[in-house]
């Protein structure tokens, strides 16, 4: 995959000057310029003074909002409760990671011989296409780690105990008529839970099906779940007997867009759209039920 020459002289407030010829990063001046500098606003952030928010805030202008962390934390939705959270995300490893980056640690992202964005650090931090604000940060620190962790096992401990063994929770939704979860059960393998909207996760789920798998392809996600094409989704499949359970997910946020659909053999008999997202108690609000 193409490299780029990360070169650049970080000046004072953010500016960035390029000293060598721009060779491929995103296959124009532009990226280039974006990833250095967001590479500047954390440098700015390392270096600041103690009670200064300032760099913060300015980093926080090169991210889109909602930064989606991994379920079950919650994602991150403004620049207020950003600059509130931030040193979960930048922890000193990953500030170091990115202030020192170099000519190899940039990359395009191709899909079907077309750039469709920027890797950092194997993606570490991800812009799509010609974005201009961070789109994905997949680094977890060692603080989010162990709050993550902390939750699962609450989270657990909640749930009906027909559903307590798994792997890792993946996600919990509901439309406007059900609530759907899905947790990875280990060896790629995926389970799906679902109730009525108005019964807690803590009850018997109606439907358990295990054996699920999970796919992705750009162009058919976007396409069925009516996205631009520079977004991107994920599609989890379950099969129970002759019914066909689909959950399409997708977005620039993991938590962005989703719907539920229900098959026999070729025929749509189900399709709800996700109306609210994120975790049990602070769900998120997408749609609303008409």
């Amino acid at each position: 995959m193409p490299k780029t020459v990360l070169v650049a002289s970080l000046l004072l407030f953010g500016m960035v000057s390029l000293d060598a010829e721009i060779d491929s990063c995103s296959g124009t001046e532009r990226g280039l310029d974006t990833v250095n500098k967001f590479i500047a606003s954390v440098r700015a952030v390392r270096d600041k003074d103690t009670n200064d928010l300032l760099p913060v805030r300015q980093l926080a202008g090169r991210i889109r909002f909602p930064l989606a962390r991994d379920y079950p934390l919650p994602s991150i939705y403004s620049v207020r409760e950003f600059m509130i959270r931030y040193t979960e995300v930048f922890d000193d490893e990953f500030i170091s990671m990115i202030v020192e980056s170099n000519d190899d640690d940039c990359e395009h992202r191709t899909w079907g011989g077309v750039v469709s964005g920027i890797d950092l650090h194997s993606g570490l931090v991800r812009w799509y296409n010609d974005s201009s604000v961070v789109t994905h940060i997949h680094y977890e620190s060692d603080a989010e780690m162990r709050e993550r962790s902390r939750m699962v096992e609450r989270e657990r401990n909640q749930l009906h105990a027909s559903l307590r063994e798994y792997d890792y929770p993946v996600l919990e939704w509901e439309t406007c008529t059900y609530r759907v979860r899905i947790d990875y059960a280990g060896d790629f393998v995926y389970r799906y839970a679902s109730w009525r909207l108005e019964e807690s996760h803590s009850s018997k789920p109606d439907i358990i099906i295990q054996g699920g798998e999970m796919s992705s392809d750009e162009r058919l996600e976007a396409y069925e779940l009516r996205l631009p094409y520079r977004d991107y989704g994920y599609r989890y499949v379950f099969q129970r007997g002759e019914y066909e359970y689909r959950l399409q997910v997708g977005g620039y946020s993991f938590e962005s867009f989703g719907n539920l659909a229900v098959y026999r053999a070729s025929d749509l008999l189900l399709r709800q759209e996700v109306v609210n997202t994120g975790r049990p108690g602070q769900f998120t609000r997408v749609l609303r039920c008409s």
